[in-house]
C-alpha cells in the first residue's frame, strides 16, 4: 500500500475495505506508523543517504499519510468506544509528529481526524 513507486489505488481501497477481517484497526495503524519510520539500510554513504531520503522514504512517508487519510475519508468504519477514541488520538499524536520533520500531507491528515 506504500511503495514508494507505485501506486495501486484498487488494491489500497479493497485492503481498506476488507482489513477487518484479518487484523483490527490498531494494527494497521502501528504497521503503517513502522512503514513511516523507515530506516536506511546500514552502513550506507552519506551522497546515497541523501538519494535514499528522497526516493524512498519522502515518497514512503507521503503514501502512509494518503493512505491514513483515504482510510478515515472512505474506509472508517470502526465504533466510537474509548479504544477508538485512543486510536484516533494516537493517529492525530502521529500526523502532528509527521508534520514536525516536515511530511507533506500531515496538516490535512491533522484536519480530518479533528
Amino acid at each position: 500500500m506504500t511503495r514508494h513507486d507505485k501506486l495501486d489505488s484498487d488494491f489500497n481501497d479493497t485492503f481498506l475495505l476488507t482489513y477487518p477481517r484479518f487484523t483490527t484497526a490498531r494494527e494497521l495503524f502501528t504497521l503503517l506508523a513502522e512503514r513511516f519510520h523507515l530506516q536506511p539500510p546500514q552502513a550506507i554513504a552519506l551522497a546515497d543517504y541523501e538519494v535514499w531520503q528522497v526516493r524512498l522514504q519522502q515518497p514512503v512517508r507521503r503514501r502512509v499519510l494518503d493512505v491514513l487519510k483515504r482510510w478515515l475519508d472512505d474506509s472508517w468504519a470502526e465504533d466510537g468506544t474509548e479504544t477508538t477514541r485512543a486510536l484516533l488520538q494516537d493517529m492525530y499524536a502521529f500526523a502532528k509528529d509527521a508534520g514536525s520533520i516536515g511530511t507533506p500531507g500531515s496538516r490535512v491528515l491533522m484536519l480530518v481526524l479533528e
